[in-house]
């Protein structure tokens, strides 16, 4: 462990010296739909509400002056399973993306219309082989790799109401979006599992999305994407070939959602249901073929306390979260998934940005016995603090508890400790 922690500290002793971009602050829940990955963060002001002097003068401030934004963000993990897990030993594991945003209006003339590039690179071991659970107790978990990741045209077909995008996604992004549990490192309490044949990390996919907001604080949308990943494809690392050829493939899903602005008596929140459907013909648990895989989720977000309810824009305060999904059990590995839990935003005086988080997650994995698994579920309770260290550093202890590691009787309940290191440029 001491070995781990040491390398992450000097990388981010180096990494202090290249700060040229603040941070982004985490606002409340007043959107009526997430946007676009990219566009939200382009321009923002570090914590103290001034402009960074490097990013005014340099190279970047010219180009964002131009239309576009580059975005840097370094993430670095030190962690051990304590006890229990498929193994005791630390692991330490990296991610460094880096994202270009183009606003097509600055540098085209092209009114509503932006592009966005994200490319990521993973080294190190992972984390799952050490704790042998399902839901990942680390996001950033995969393989070592490297790839271009998102490359994808946005434009508003009709301003303010029809919202196309088209190109290389990342379905979550859009769709089952928990914006209050984006801080947690488990994949459970932001990431529906029963959504696993949706394009996500690693493995995105081209596609396409439409968004309608048929009044202000509304939202319906829809999109269908390679759905080949369920036939061992790597949508990664292929072009939008599969999208419209063999093996032919599609995820589709569609949703509907409603946000409410902060009032008198009650805190900003959103509510939204989805459902999905992969056309596929997938091999059943019982032996068969079998046409189709379908599944629904819901979300739920609510301001619970604020501690300056008058200014729409402090986000200090506490956000509690639900979800739920249900997939097909006769193919899918998780037939149900349910999370909950709060974050607080500025828990303690003076640390108006720091967050404190609070989660369980459960999966239901399929009763098929050809599914394999010993236990009906896993279930993850996880507590994070997040302090910010500067406007572009963050540090994150993370404790996690897996109770029933992937199904499998003979993996003991695993107690995960993560220390992260967040770096924005």
């Amino acid at each position: 462990m001491v070995p781990a922690v040491l390398r992450l500290a000097c990388l981010s002793a180096v990494l202090a010296g290249c700060a040229v971009l603040p941070a982004v602050e985490a606002g409340p829940l007043d959107a009526p739909a997430p946007m676009a990955a990219g566009a939200e963060d382009a321009g923002t002001e570090d914590a103290q509400g001034e402009a960074s002097e490097d990013a005014a003068s340099g190279p970047r401030a010219w180009l964002e002056e131009q239309g576009l934004t580059l975005e840097i963000e370094v993430l670095a993990d030190a962690a051990t399973v304590v006890g229990g897990g498929v193994r005791q030993r630390s692991t330490s594991q990296a991610l460094l993306d880096v994202g270009l945003f183009a606003d097509l209006e600055l540098l085209a003339g092209w009114e509503g219309a932006s592009m966005w590039a994200e490319w990521y690179t993973r080294p190190g071991r992972n984390l799952y082989d050490d704790v042998g659970d399902w839901q990942g107790t680390t996001w950033i978990d995969t393989p070592h790799g490297h790839e271009l990741y998102q490359f994808w045209l946005e434009a508003w077909a009709v301003p303010d109401a029809l919202r196309v995008k088209l190109g290389k996604q990342e379905g979550f992004d859009e769709f089952a979006v928990v914006e209050s549990a984006a801080e947690f490192l488990n994949n459970g309490p932001a990431y529906a599992p029963t959504l696993e044949l949706m394009p996500t990390y690693p493995d995105s996919a081209y596609g396409a999305a439409l968004f309608a907001y048929p009044c202000e604080d509304g939202w319906l949308s829809a999109g269908v994407f390679d759905g080949s990943a369920a036939q061992g494809e790597a949508t990664g690392k292929q072009g939008a070939g599969n999208l419209f050829g063999g093996p032919s493939d599609l995820f589709l899903v569609a949703e509907a959602g409603r946000s409410w602005m902060r009032a008198e008596d009650a805190g900003a929140g959103r509510g939204l249901m989805g459902a999905y459907k992969h056309t596929g013909n997938l091999d059943r648990f019982d032996g068969g073929r079998q046409d189709d895989a379908w599944g629904w989720y819901a979300v739920l977000e609510q301001e619970l306390w604020l501690e300056n309810p008058d200014d729409a824009e402090d986000a200090q305060g506490l956000i509690a979260f639900a979800q739920v999904s249900v997939a097909d059990e006769d193919v899918l590995s998780v037939a149900g998934h349910q999370a909950a839990g709060v974050s607080w935003t500025g828990p303690f005086e003076g640390r108006d940005e720091d967050i404190l988080g609070l989660a369980v997650s459960r999966v239901v994995f399929s009763d098929e016995p050809a599914a394999g698994f010993d236990d009906h579920g896993e279930t993850v309770i996880e507590t994070f603090y997040r302090w910010q260290v500067l406007s572009w550093l963050a540090i994150k202890p993370d404790l996690q508890l897996v109770r029933d590691p992937a199904g499998d009787s003979a993996i003991e309940d695993a107690f995960v400790a993560t220390l992260r290191f967040e770096a924005s440029f």
